[in-house]
C-alpha cells in the first residue's frame, strides 16, 4: 500500500482508499496525497473537498481508480 501512496504523492494523481475512522465509520474516498509521515498522510480529500489527515493503519485498502467519478460511500460498522 505504501507504494500506491508514494505514487500519488510523486505524480499528484488521485487514488481511492477505504478508510475506517476512529468511530467505526467505513468510507470510500478519492484522495491526492500531499505528504507522507511515519503514521499518517496528509491529503486532499476529493469527496469532502478539503485537506485531511489519515492514519495509515486505518487505511484498509488503496488503489488507482478505474473511473474519474467521485462517489460517496459511507457505512457504520456495528460491533
Amino acid at each position: 500500500m505504501n507504494g500506491i501512496l508514494k505514487h500519488s504523492l510523486t505524480t499528484q494523481t488521485s487514488i481511492e482508499i477505504i478508510y475506517l475512522s476512529k468511530s467505526g465509520i467505513l468510507t470510500q474516498r478519492r484522495i491526492k496525497v500531499i505528504s507522507i509521515y511515519e503514521n499518517t498522510i496528509k491529503a486532499v480529500c476529493l469527496l469532502r473537498k478539503s485537506r485531511r489527515t489519515f492514519r495509515i493503519d486505518h487505511i484498509l485498502s488503496a488503489s488507482i481508480p478505474k473511473s474519474k467519478r467521485v462517489e460517496k460511500y459511507e457505512s457504520k460498522i456495528v460491533p
